[in-house]
């Protein structure tokens, strides 16, 4: 089911309670945003290893699985660092 959801002023969305509910999402909880296909992605840490490890799985039938997996985890490293270098701009108190 698709929601529609809004950007705020400050560049916050609130995502619906039955989408939260629908992926066990709750308060306090991280997401990991990023931009694929012109799409954005919010993914779970956990979603993350999962993917990650079904791609690990396929590394046998596959060749480019591990290059995949290279590709991914090098991405959510650099949102990572990017998320970090945006709490130290942030001024403190």
């Amino acid at each position: 089911m698709a929601h529609i959801v809004r950007i705020g002023a400050k560049g916050r969305t609130v995502l619906p309670a039955a989408l939260r509910t629908q992926l066990h999402i709750g308060v306090g909880d991280e997401l990991v945003a990023r931009a694929e296909d012109g799409r954005i992605v919010l993914e779970t840490r956990e979603a993350i290893k999962a993917r990650l490890r079904s791609l690990a799985a396929t590394a046998r039938s596959d060749g480019r699985a591990v290059d995949r997996l290279l590709a991914d985890r090098t991405a959510d490293l650099d949102l990572e660092e990017q998320r970090d270098r945006q709490q130290r701009r942030r001024p403190a108190g």
